[in-house]
C-alpha cells in the first residue's frame, strides 16, 4: 500500500468514526459527551466546547465572597 494510500484510508475511517460519534444521540452516556468530558480533564476545553456544549451540571460557577 503507498503512503498516500494509507494516508486517504485514515482519513476515511476518521471521517466515517466522526460522522457516527455526532450523528449519535444526545445524552451523558453518548460518545459526544464522553469525548467533551475527556477533552476537558486533559486540558481542552475549547475543543471541548466545540464538541459537545457544557451542561449545566459541568460548567464551573464563581465563587462569590460575602462581606462580614
Amino acid at each position: 500500500m503507498t503512503p498516500s494510500r494509507a494516508i486517504s484510508f485514515s482519513i476515511s475511517v476518521l471521517v466515517v468514526a466522526a460522522s457516527a460519534a455526532f450523528s449519535s444521540q444526545p445524552g451523558p452516556d453518548s460518545p459526544r459527551a464522553r469525548a467533551g468530558v475527556w477533552l476537558r480533564a486533559h486540558g481542552y476545553p475549547e475543543m471541548a466546547d466545540w464538541i459537545e456544549p457544557a451542561s449545566g451540571y459541568e460548567v464551573p460557577l464563581p465563587v462569590i465572597e460575602t462581606l462580614p
